[in-house]
């Protein structure tokens, strides 16, 4: 049986997989989206020890999570999506509102920011005041903000 967090991540890569379908145009046309997001799961105590630059440069958003997935990484750079700072945005805006909206589809996960290659999920919990989050009760969605060519203020943890 999985578990809270089990179930956040899921309903999150399932709220990926909706926001990365392509999109038919009012002219009958489709547009081509591709993924909003890659979601990669990383250890809690493990650092990625990954230069995303390169990829995020192409507009793939790397979403890091200590929970186990069932989702295949795809580092496709989407044609049609949205530029990475205001999928960035937008996912924070979300997971904010989550807790309040819950049947908009969006799970109340905890978002945290990773702020260089080397700092662990735990570590940038801990950081934001989170020293020994329950795994099972909660999802969490990391992002590496130290590949972001732009700054994201004030990232709350939820």
């Amino acid at each position: 049986m999985p578990t809270i967090a089990e179930d956040h991540i899921a309903a999150f890569a399932a709220w990926l997989a909706s926001s990365s379908k392509d999109r038919r145009l009012w002219t009958g046309d489709t547009m081509k989206r591709g993924p909003y997001g890659d979601l990669v799961h990383v250890g809690i105590d493990d650092s990625p020890h990954a230069d995303l630059s390169s990829v995020v440069a192409q507009g793939v958003l790397p979403i890091f999570t200590p929970q186990a997935i069932d989702v295949a990484a795809d580092d496709t750079p989407p044609e049609g999506q949205d530029i990475v700072s205001e999928r960035v945005a937008h996912v924070i805006w979300k997971a904010r509102n989550a807790p309040f909206a819950p049947l908009v589809g969006f799970p109340p996960v905890i978002v945290v920011g990773v702020p260089t290659d080397t700092t662990t999920i735990r570590a940038a919990l801990a950081s934001a005041g989170l020293e020994d989050p329950d795994l099972d009760a909660r999802g969490v969605l990391a992002l590496p903000l130290y590949a972001f060519p732009f700054t994201v203020g004030g990232l709350p943890v939820l």
